[in-house]
């Protein structure tokens, strides 16, 4: 350890109220290591391709830890729940503009859609616009009371309310239309 006038050339200096980029770093990763099954899941069943799905978390959590460096994050599971979603619906809508019409059958998990009743709803949820489909994925799947997934979408509970019975209804009109074949 070399000092020089008093200062410690080896230890990093603090300054009150700011955060080290190697603690912020670690509280990251940390919050990485407990979080990225979930993210990955929810980005899968709001994409319907794990490939997909791992470049939205890889880029959410960049997104994340660049959003750390402006200060602590009061709720990050909601705000990493929103990047997520934010970053599947702009995929959504690339997607949607190069490729006329629905998602093609056996895009989910590499099924050819032969296995019955389970892929005939993914299919159908995955023919829903972005927004309908990320309200159906964090209410059925994450588990999310409308407040919270209007939280996460940046919306009014009333809004969450409207996207999931648009969402419901054509997915049943999508069911019931396949079952008629």
């Amino acid at each position: 350890m070399r000092v020089m006038e008093g200062v410690d050339l080896v230890a990093p200096a603090r300054v009150t109220g700011l955060t080290p980029a190697g603690e912020r770093l670690a509280r990251v990763e940390a919050w990485f290591q407990s979080e990225h099954a979930s993210l990955l899941r929810l980005a899968v069943l709001l994409t319907g391709e794990l490939h997909a799905a791992e470049d939205i978390v890889q880029d959410a959590f960049l997104r994340l830890h660049r959003r750390s460096k402006q200060g602590p994050i009061d709720d990050v599971a909601p705000y990493a729940r929103a990047i997520v979603v934010n970053l599947a619906r702009t995929r959504f809508r690339r997607r949607q503009r190069l490729q006329d019409g629905p998602v093609p059958e056996g895009s989910i998990d590499g099924h050819d859609g032969a296995a019955g009743d389970r892929d005939e709803m993914w299919r159908a949820l995955m023919e829903l616009s972005a927004r309908q489909r990320a309200v159906m994925v964090l209410r059925y799947y994450e588990d999310l009371s409308e407040q919270q997934i209007a939280q996460v979408l940046g919306t009014s509970t009333g809004a969450v309310k409207k996207y999931a019975d648009r969402a419901r209804t054509r997915m049943r009109s999508l069911l019931a239309e396949r079952n008629r074949l």
